[in-house]
């Protein structure tokens, strides 16, 4: 049993959520437009965006269209929230040295959520260790939003 548990938790980062891996995977229509992606810190995502991460997240997030929602970005351990343009700084970077996408994960709100979180409709959570079970978030994305 242990040993089990051990390689889902050797493996599950690899998997990689349910999310596309490479950039050779990503439509050229997409990547020719990643100068247009991560201009501003506007919490809400423009077209360029929002079809960037409906193919990325084809798989994970079922009917959700990312088009015009407000998401929030959050990365590390301690599960900080930064803003769409450090996100795509990343992520811009990965492509240019040959790297793969940021690993990532999205999590969807539910009603309770969007309310308390100030209209956010989840969140991309990257490079985090631990998976994200903080019922605080979207308290600290309302935060977030008012000291930016």
């Amino acid at each position: 049993m242990m040993k089990k548990i051990l390689l889902i938790l050797i493996f599950l980062p690899i998997i990689g959520f349910g999310q596309t891996r490479s950039f050779e995977e990503i439509p050229e229509k997409l990547i020719k437009n990643f100068d247009k992606m991560g201009v501003n810190d506007d919490a809400y995502l423009n077209s360029f965006e929002s079809d960037y991460f409906n193919f990325i997240f084809q798989d994970k997030r079922g009917e959700f269209d990312f088009t015009g929602k407000k998401v929030g970005f959050v990365t590390g351990n301690g599960h900080s929230i930064v803003s769409k343009q450090s996100y795509f700084k990343i992520e811009k970077l990965r492509k240019e040295r040959g790297s793969s996408t940021n690993l990532a994960s999205l999590h969807l709100f539910n009603k309770s959520e969007k309310e308390t979180s100030g209209g956010y409709e989840g969140v991309i959570v990257y490079w985090v260790k631990v998976l994200l079970k903080s019922k605080s978030l979207p308290r600290r994305l309302k935060e977030y939003d008012s000291n930016n």
